[in-house]
């Protein structure tokens, strides 16, 4: 035990050793490391903390995707911005945590359970004339939440 450590140690009178950090690898060598458990939200619970994420921004502006419906269905799983509504909640750590992959849109599509109309409505340009704000796909997501709990 370094002299540090053992002053602190006698600072507080505990005679065991205080706790050592070790990173996420040097844990893999001693122990099996397990991922974080899921948190299990429902589907409606998944689509309100996305529309929580996207009100943080207070109404920022942000990018929607390019004509989804004229993709076949293999490109369009891959398309992705960087600052998408996608990338708003792939950033937030409760919709990560719960499993979100990543920020395309097969990654929002699995996790939100949406099907190609209300991906198509929630993301693409057409239904956005002019700008997209954060703000205007939170109102979609909380609406889409409370009239279609379940996959359509």
């Amino acid at each position: 035990m370094s002299r540090t450590l053992r002053r602190a140690a006698a600072q507080t009178g505990s005679e065991e050793e205080p706790m050592e950090y070790r990173s996420r690898n040097d844990l893999a060598d001693i122990a099996q490391v397990m991922p974080p458990a899921k948190l299990q939200m429902t589907r409606t619970e998944r689509l309100l903390q996305w529309a929580a994420a996207l009100d943080r921004m207070a109404g920022q502006p942000i990018q929607a995707l390019f004509r989804l419906e004229f993709l076949d269905p293999r490109s369009r799983s891959s398309v992705r911005d960087d600052n998408s509504p996608i990338s708003v909640a792939w950033k937030d750590p409760m919709l990560q945590a719960e499993g979100l992959g990543g920020d395309t849109v097969g990654d929002a599509q699995s996790f939100f359970e949406l099907t190609d109309d209300q991906l198509h409505y929630l993301l693409c340009d057409c239904h956005f004339h002019g700008t997209m704000t954060a703000s205007m796909v939170a109102a979609r997501l909380r609406n889409m939440a409370q009239h279609y709990p379940s996959m359509c």
